[in-house]
């Protein structure tokens, strides 16, 4: 994983909105299949197994850093999921869990 990807078109705008709408009324207890049906494909995956515990971290686009068509993780904000099961959001919840 090296960071980034190329955004196209527009539709980042919409999508950017759509996500962070999303985590303002997030609870915690959501699957992660549910997040994914909602907002879709997140921009980064990553996943590690800590004491037995399957912990992803997924990045949806929250917000616009550098205008040039690329999206960085910066740009991003981690939903993190321990055991499919979402337990918070932002970079407090991810050190907690990574």
């Amino acid at each position: 994983d090296d960071g980034y990807r190329v955004s196209t078109g527009s539709s980042w705008e919409k999508s950017e909105a759509r996500n962070r709408q999303f985590i303002a009324t997030a609870n915690t207890g959501v699957s992660k299949a549910s997040v994914v049906d909602k907002l879709g494909a997140a921009d980064f995956n990553e996943m590690i197994n800590n004491n037995g515990d399957s912990i992803q971290v997924l990045y949806y686009r929250t917000q616009r850093v550098d205008d040039d068509g690329i999206t960085t993780k910066n740009e991003c904000t981690p939903l993190v999921f321990v055991n499919n099961e979402l337990v918070g959001w932002g970079e407090m919840s991810l050190s907690k869990y990574l």
